[in-house]
């Protein structure tokens, strides 16, 4: 039964608590935030409000971390220092380079401490039929990715926690917190990297915040193909993401949670989880419990930091143009 620890108990963490205890090879040891207040929120589990406190007195296997992003590789790199796995919250941390410099100080050590990254949406069954088709049956090249968010955040989504509009503890805005999912299965799922990225970024909302509600991107992928990205914060709700994926064959959308081709048949659809947060997917509990697996296994069957630089490197790249007005290449960031 391996031992779990969670530090950071704000609003993602609840997800992450609820998959620890349907998990059967886990079990919740120890929670760790400044808020003692929030000591209730994992009832029967030693809580504490210093991680380096948790580190040496908890025998942890793993632990969940769910901290603002800028304190994500920091507390990352003292877990795995610790010898303990490391189970992390999107995004890495808030940009490229520091997503570098911790992935070196991983490969750095000899404890063979594992870091997983949250990007359960891959798991999805949408997901997941597409990606067979695209490698199995339609193996004809890809023309062109599609990724769209259109969703809402009111003001005091950032007034109530004030480090998501700066840029400087939150990285970005819609495109590090609310659509970072998708662009990583816009390059997950064709099996791709990026070459080169023309973006603009801006605010349609009016509120005192340093990062973006709304952006826009070209992507040239590695394959030849050509990469679309749109998102905004700035819709009247949480509108159904797209995903859509055209190849010399024939068209795949993802929405709504299913898959269709380009005749409308639906080839796959995604669990419904009632009471949850629709827009978060149905994966954190198969993303969880597959690194678990992984850990009891000794495999490297889950999401590394490596997997997850090329969706860091997409982030910066649209903020480097949408900044100087020029297109990025790859070896610009």
């Amino acid at each position: 039964m391996l031992k779990v620890g969670v530090v950071g108990l704000g609003t993602v963490s609840v997800v992450h608590l609820r998959a620890i205890e349907n998990a059967q090879a886990a079990e919740l040891t120890a929670v760790c935030d400044l808020d003692e207040s929030l000591k209730t929120q994992a009832e029967g589990a030693r809580f504490y409000t210093d991680l380096d406190k948790m580190l040496d007195q908890e025998d942890l296997d793993v632990v969940h971390i769910c901290l603002p992003h800028y304190l994500h590789d920091e507390a990352a790199l003292k877990c795995l220092k610790a010898g303990v796995h490391v189970f992390l919250e999107k995004p890495v941390t808030i940009d490229a380079e520091r997503t570098r410099e911790l992935l070196a100080a991983q490969e750095s050590l000899d404890n063979n401490a594992k870091l997983a990254i949250c990007f359960q949406n891959r798991l999805n069954a949408t997901v997941q039929e597409l990606k067979r088709i695209l490698t199995e049956e339609d193996t004809s090249p890809v023309i062109a990715v599609k990724g769209i968010v259109a969703w809402y955040r009111p003001e005091d989504y950032y007034t109530m926690k004030p480090w998501r509009g700066r840029e400087a503890e939150a990285g970005a805005g819609t495109i590090i917190n609310q659509s970072i999912h998708t662009l990583d299965l816009m390059h997950y799922v064709t099996d791709t990297d990026w070459l080169a990225c023309r973006g603009m970024l801006g605010n349609l909302m009016e509120y005192d915040i340093e990062v973006e509600d709304s952006a826009m991107a070209n992507y040239k992928l590695s394959d030849g193909s050509h990469g679309f990205f749109a998102a905004t914060n700035a819709y009247y709700g949480n509108d159904s993401i797209e995903l859509q994926v055209v190849t010399q064959k024939t068209r795949y959308t993802i929405k709504d949670d299913k898959l269709f081709d380009d005749q409308m048949n639906c080839l796959a659809e995604n669990e419904s989880l009632p009471g949850t947060k629709i827009y978060y997917g149905p994966s954190h509990q198969r993303c969880i419990e597959n690194f678990y697996q992984a850990i009891i296994d000794g495999t490297d069957n889950y999401c590394q930091l490596s997997d997850a630089l090329t969706t860091m490197e997409m982030i910066d790249a649209m903020k480097a143009s949408s900044k100087t007005k020029q297109t990025i290449y790859k070896g610009d960031i």
